[in-house]
């Protein structure tokens, strides 16, 4: 029974306490990396009207199948290269 003004003392805090204490001991001091790994390249964004992704959708279709992306990457190098001449 505890009294009206009367102080609780709780064991919670001193378990804390003692499992912070003995979980540092036993997880090691190593940085974790965030996100994902360098790859050495610059991130573009590009907005396509509906009409060009439809182009580049059908341009997919025609080919392997591929992510957006990676076919805006070929059809780049087949321009660059003038292979799509």
């Amino acid at each position: 029974m505890v009294r009206a003004g009367a102080r609780c003392r709780s064991l919670a805090s001193a378990r804390l306490i003692r499992y912070r204490l003995t979980m540092a001991d036993a997880i090691p001091d190593i940085q974790k990396k965030r996100g994902r790994p360098a790859v050495g390249s610059t991130g573009v964004l590009v907005k396509l009207p509906p009409e060009d992704l439809e182009l580049l959708d059908a341009w997919i279709a025609a080919h392997e199948p591929m992510s957006r992306p990676e076919a805006m990457r070929r059809i780049l190098k087949l321009v660059a290269t003038g292979a799509a001449a």
